[in-house]
């Protein structure tokens, strides 16, 4: 469906049938086509030829050294946390001591106690731009929790370990295999460094991972390791040359590659494999080049049998005689037994007009009602064949719509009309709520060209990405304004009300809430209401609920507790600043059970922070997930995800 044909329905027909093929952008090498090609005979070197037309694979070992012979400066997060955890993991390599080494101003440090340290930042003493002036401790974690500070210092600390060793960076998140999962990898190679910044109001540091870029490709999850060696070559090649543009492109910033789809996948030691590693040393200092220049080597998933050029798709920007249009049979190519081995080559969708039309009256991010669909058109097809910029018209009933791509009004709005990509995100979204429950399914559209934001201030790679989607897909909220969720403001403790009774489907109460603070007709009024009677609040005082004093994290997690039906819970150590005998006790507790809360920090839980609109979505989506969370006989609220 990334590619569709014109597709049409007569007015006596009940179906509309989708047909068309791809995953990705389509831009550059198709990482499906590359395994084809493979397969046939053709080596790494004539692949990238194909899918970059005029350029050269050469030896940059001039250059490479240039602008990563220090090594390759990776971004493990696109946050900025203010503590991070490393600690060597047994589980996958040798035991082992961090060493700690501070602008080399002081004889580096080895852990003796344990084997995990803590950056922790200190008290702010300046501001800067630029960081200098911020404050940041060391800290070992000893035997028993205590910890030990080895001093408070302005610069940049670096971070190295034993050989043979492994280090999990950040917090435990979850485990596979048997082996713990750590929110910024596994690493063996490199040395972390954690660059200390004070932007926009914002404390904490870059969390910089700085490797040989051949160890760097031993690390890139981007193409299945068991693949043939020669699409795996074209592959390392490949990602060799986006990396050093990438580098030489942020030569002055403070990192040169994200560890995700914004660039590459890094995914560290858990990615290394004999077929990755023997790509990239078997190519090393291998480039695609074109004019002199290293180019910037884009790639995806598959191209549906026609590569996209930069030309005809508005998200990369300039065009480039590089990447051009042209089909491409080998993004199809069969295995050795005939059978396809490329699931995104080709695919139909069939839904019925009634599902259609409801889908597209329903979305809310545009107005795409037409009433009942009658016929749809696609025109002005790029030679590709893509959706993505061409003319679609929808004939309806009631009226007849024109949409067409991004940006499709001439400017820069996204949800200006004629909404553009709105009608691809209309149908994927509505054929996920009908038939996978919000989940894709075999009957669902699955083209990443269809992950669609309504909020221009959420991104894909945000922790509340699909909270905020979700929530507006269940009408729990509608955002700040038309285009913004505002994931960094604060919630005041009316707009909390709002959010868990429209998450309880909006059920009315029978007595008036009696806050002499609330009055009668308000927005909040009703909301308020039903949490008194139901139990969930007790006001701030007798006769004041505070309508617009800002909920901490305390108050949301009894809220959420007694939603749940305040259910058996054990007692909780795990966070230093909930103490056994205050209100919020036991709901910290039962949070941390469920999986509902992570704390602040892997000791602290921040009680009385303000909670902000992004973290109270992740709070409602995560619990909205757990039905075993609520006390037996207690009623679910309606918009659960899971029954």
């Amino acid at each position: 469906m990334a590619s569709p044909a014109q597709v049409a329905a007569q007015e006596d027909e009940t179906t509309i049938l989708f047909e068309g093929g791809g995953w990705g952008h389509g831009v550059g090498m198709s990482q499906h086509g590359a395994l084809g090609r493979a397969e046939s005979g053709v080596v790494a070197e004539d692949i990238l030829g194909f899918y970059f037309e005029g350029t050269t694979v050469e030896d940059r070992s001039d250059t490479i050294a240039e602008y990563v012979g220090e090594g390759i400066r990776v971004n493990l997060g696109q946050d900025r946390p203010d503590e991070i955890r490393i600690t060597i993991d047994e589980t996958r390599g040798a035991p082992g001591t961090l060493t700690v080494d501070i602008d080399q101003k002081n004889p580096p440090t080895e852990t003796t106690a344990s084997n995990t340290v803590y950056l922790r930042q200190g008290m702010q003493v300046g501001d800067s731009a630029d960081g200098s002036l911020d404050t940041w401790k060391w800290v070992q974690e000893l035997d028993g929790g205590s910890d030990s500070c080895y001093g408070c210092v302005d610069d940049t600390p670096v971070v190295t370990w034993s050989e043979g060793s492994v280090v999990g960076i950040g917090e435990i998140i979850g485990s596979s295999g048997g082996k713990p999962v750590f929110e910024y990898g596994t690493h063996d190679v490199g040395a972390l460094h954690f660059v200390s910044r004070d932007v926009d109001n914002i404390d904490g540091a870059f969390v910089v991972l700085v490797l040989p870029i051949d160890d760097y490709l031993h690390g890139l999850a981007e193409m299945p390791s068991s693949w043939h060696p020669e699409a795996l070559r074209a592959q390392a090649i490949a990602g060799r040359s986006y990396a050093v543009h990438r580098a030489i492109d942020r030569e002055t910033s403070d990192f040169d590659v994200y560890n995700s789809v914004q660039d590459q996948v890094y995914a560290g030691f858990d990615a290394k494999s004999e077929g990755r590693i023997a790509a990239a040393d078997s190519s090393s200092n291998l480039v695609v080049t074109a004019d002199d220049q290293i180019i910037q080597t884009f790639y995806s998933s598959s191209n549906g049998g026609y590569t996209e050029s930069t030309e005809n798709s508005s998200a990369f920007g300039t065009a480039e005689p590089w990447h051009v249009s042209k089909p491409d049979p080998f993004d199809a190519a069969p295995d050795e037994n005939g059978d396809p081995q490329n699931p995104f080559a080709f695919r139909q969708f069939e839904f019925t007009v009634e599902e259609l039309s409801r889908w597209l009256a329903e979305y809310s991010s545009a107005d795409l009602d037409v009433g009942t669909v009658v016929k749809i058109t696609v025109d002005d097809l790029p030679p590709s064949g893509r959706i993505t910029n061409a003319l679609v018209t929808i004939v309806g009933t009631n009226r007849t719509l024109e949409v067409r791509g991004f940006f499709g009004d001439g400017g820069t709005n996204l949800d200006g009309p004629p909404f553009g990509l709105r009608f691809q995100a209309a149908i994927q979204r509505g054929c996920q709520d009908d038939y996978g429950g919000g989940g894709l399914t075999s009957n669902c559209p699955s083209s990443s060209n269809f992950r669609v934001a309504r909020f221009v201030d959420i991104a894909p790679d945000d922790y509340f990405f699909d909270p905020v989607l979700w929530m507006a897909d269940e009408s729990i909220t509608q955002g700040v304004g038309p285009n913004e969720f505002g994931p960094s403001l604060q919630v005041t403790r009316s707009q909390f009300a709002a959010f868990v009774h429209r998450f309880a489907g909006e059920p009315e109460p029978v007595e008036p809430n009696g806050f002499e603070d609330v009055p009668e007709g308000t927005w909040y009024d009703v909301p308020i209401s039903w949490m008194k009677e139901n139990g969930i609040t007790t006001g701030t005082s007798p006769s004041t609920f505070s309508p617009f004093a800002p909920v901490t994290r305390g108050q949301l997690a009894t809220f959420l507790y007694r939603l749940a039906g305040e259910p058996a819970v054990e007692p909780s150590e795990q966070f230093e600043d909930v103490p056994s005998d205050q209100f919020y006790t036991d709901a910290v507790a039962w949070m941390v059970e469920f999986g509902i809360t992570t704390g602040t920090s892997a000791a602290t839980f921040s009680p009385t922070d303000a909670v902000t609109r992004g973290q109270t979505a992740t709070f409602v989506y995560r619990l909205a997930g757990i039905p075993e969370a609520f006390a037996e006989g207690t009623e679910l609220p309606t918009k659960m995800r899971v029954g």
